[in-house]
């Protein structure tokens, strides 16, 4: 589950959830958080504070390395991975488009 709090600066505040199949993409995780921001920001008011948590984890399956390997990730996701390893994780970050 994704859940997204959403505080404007009068201190209303919004909490809201969706529920996604389990997945391993990141991309699918930030096109839920966006869904849910852009369904639920009034568009006018100036934002506070903006929380995203995840629950009801599962655990990644460890033997899906025969013909899954790296190649099988969006190229993306490997340049920013590489990135990370690279010059830390705060080195690049992702960015919701408006």
């Amino acid at each position: 589950m994704i859940t997204l709090k959403l505080r404007y600066t009068d201190f209303e505040t919004l909490t809201r959830a969706r529920t996604i199949k389990a997945t391993n993409a990141e991309t699918r995780v930030l096109a839920c958080v966006k869904h849910l921001f852009y369904d639920n920001y009034d568009g006018k008011r100036e934002v506070r504070l903006l929380g995203i948590a995840l629950s009801g984890l599962e655990k990644g399956t460890g033997q899906l390395e025969l013909p899954f390997d790296e190649r099988s990730r969006p190229n993306i996701a490997l340049a920013i991975d590489a990135v990370r390893d690279r010059f830390g994780y705060d080195a690049i970050r992702l960015g919701l488009e408006q």
